[in-house]
């Protein structure tokens, strides 16, 4: 009788752990969509200002990009993204994207 209670104690623990990492999970993911949406209009803006130094543009966006994550990082998980999103991020010349 103490087992069984002792067992089902322990799978409520474990259902509730689940559903927490469910909710981290989902927070971390909207914490994700936002830093994308937030970056978009960046990146667009980037591309539309013609004979701008995009090199440098790219890379203030880098560093914004870093700050959001710093910012955001509690939600995330995470204190920052892995280098080859970042290396990405200031590699692609956004600026060929928009027409002029």
């Amino acid at each position: 009788m103490e087992l069984e209670r002792r067992r089902r104690a322990a799978e409520r623990e474990e259902l509730e752990a689940a559903k927490d990492w469910a909710d981290i999970l989902e927070t971390e993911a909207a914490a994700m969509r936002c830093l994308l949406l937030k970056t978009l209009p960046i990146a667009l803006l980037v591309g539309a200002l013609a004979g701008q130094d995009f090199e440098r543009e790219r890379s203030e966006l880098v560093e914004e990009v870093r700050a959001d994550v710093r910012y955001t990082s509690r939600q995330l998980g995470r204190e920052e993204l892995d280098s080859t999103v970042l290396g990405a991020l200031g590699r692609v010349p956004r600026h060929e994207f928009v027409p002029s």
